[in-house]
């Protein structure tokens, strides 16, 4: 008798149908400290205390827009920090080697610990 395998649906969300294009695979990032794992998870869920629009979420009082200097223009959002804020378009150059990172960057094993750096830089 055959058994029923259970199948996750697609991702129904513009940002993990975006996010998550491969699966994370958790031995490639095992020597990572517990808060450098942490950092990761919570940039690709957007639940990080280091974006504004996470925290004016938390509290109303606390502006949501991005607080750089050559920016202010947009909610410092997941999307905002890793691709479009101005601010830091030659950090992201110098670290990943690219002015606009895809989402998936941030499942993209071979690619965490790069993605820890630049955050490290920026969102410090």
């Amino acid at each position: 008798m055959a058994t029923a395998r259970l199948q996750d649906p697609l991702l129904q969300h513009a940002r993990p149908a975006a996010i998550y294009t491969e699966k994370l695979d958790h031995s490639e990032v095992s020597h990572l400290t517990r808060h450098e794992q942490v950092l990761p998870a919570q940039l690709r869920s957007g639940h990080c205390n280091k974006l504004t629009a996470y925290q004016n979420i938390i509290d109303p009082s606390i502006d949501a827009m991005c607080n750089k200097i050559k920016c202010l223009l947009s909610p410092y959002t997941l999307e905002h920090w890793l691709q479009k804020c101005p601010a830091t378009q030659q950090q992201r150059l110098a670290i990943l080697d690219t002015t606009n990172p895809l989402l998936n960057i941030l499942t993209l094993n071979r690619q965490q610990v790069t993605v820890i750096l630049y955050a490290r830089d920026i969102l410090s």
